[in-house]
């Protein structure tokens, strides 16, 4: 049987605020990462501007078919254990990319992260609907987001400072993947609610 969850009803349960806080952690790493992965590939790395290019396009294109991935493990498995796994996948890439100092791993991390990237995009927005109904569903969403989404446009400010003052990206993106895995530990928690009591 399905409920449709108000906003009142959600934002009053325990697993709208640990997939709101999740996704909010998970998103400190992609934003962080999206913004200054370049010059970290460039600068830390040694590697040459094209190359940086070919590893976010490969990254891009592991996205494509994950995307298919996620999509139909998501709908035969428990939604948080897939959710949560990718999210676990580009916490692993971020550590992997904070120790990369050559283009084999960094070749690792484009794979992981396009995987963890493409996987989780169909799920989150699946599991949403499943949790909560489909007939509030834009304003559940707009409230999860706008709790992520200021997370996500600071980190790579903050990711910035702390660079200046540290000299390179290794410290900041490791720290980052261990924050994203917090993200993954709280979706593994976010079990289904249960019904809104009404009268």
């Amino acid at each position: 049987e399905e409920y449709d969850f108000t906003l009142r009803e959600s934002i009053r349960t325990r697993t709208f605020w640990l997939l709101a806080v999740g996704q909010a952690m998970a998103g400190l790493g992609m934003g962080a990462v999206g913004v200054h992965l370049f010059l970290h590939l460039e600068q830390g790395v040694g590697l040459s501007r094209t190359t940086a290019a070919l590893v976010w396009s490969i990254a891009s294109m592991a996205n494509i078919p994950s995307r298919l991935i996620g999509g139909f493990l998501g709908d035969r498995l428990p939604k948080r254990f897939v959710l949560g796994s990718a999210i676990a996948m580009m916490a692993l890439s971020h550590f992997i990319l904070g120790l990369a100092r050559s283009f084999p791993v960094v070749l690792v991390y484009a794979v992981l992260y396009g995987i963890g990237w493409g996987a989780r995009t169909p799920v989150m927005n699946a599991m949403q609907g499943e949790y909560f109904g489909r007939k509030h569903q834009g304003i559940i969403r707009g409230w999860l987001q706008s709790i992520t989404t200021p997370v996500t446009i600071a980190a790579p400010v903050v990711a910035g400072l702390m660079a200046d003052r540290l000299g390179d990206y290794r410290l900041i993106f490791v720290v980052l993947s261990f924050v994203s895995l917090g993200g993954a530990v709280m979706t593994f928690l976010a079990t289904p609610p249960k019904p809104p009591g009404r009268e």
